[in-house]
């Protein structure tokens, strides 16, 4: 019986943690025509939709941007750090 308690005590917990970093992920306030997005960690950002543009550094962790909606080049999609930095990312390494 005391299980029992201890499973319905630490289930709201529990949900709570996992959503909690969710939210602030997708917390990222963009303007138009952007909207918000998460960048998958180790991701590559290029300067343009093109391979051959790319920055010295991958994303480590998933990170909040702002995003097109719609590709650009071939499978690409423009984002906004939140420092202000664009770049472009492959589309299928991000999610809305």
């Amino acid at each position: 019986m005391k299980v029992l308690y201890a499973v319905l005590l630490a289930a709201p917990v529990a949900c709570a943690t996992g959503s909690a970093t969710t939210s602030k992920l997708n917390a990222q306030s963009c303007g138009a025509p952007l909207v918000p997005a998460v960048v998958f960690g180790g991701t590559q950002v290029y300067e343009t939709p093109d391979s051959s543009t790319a920055y010295g550094e991958r994303l480590k962790d998933d990170t909040a941007v702002c995003a097109s909606r719609d590709n650009a080049g071939f499978g690409y999609r423009k984002i906004q750090l939140a420092n202000g930095k664009t770049g472009y990312v492959l589309a299928n390494n991000l999610t809305d």
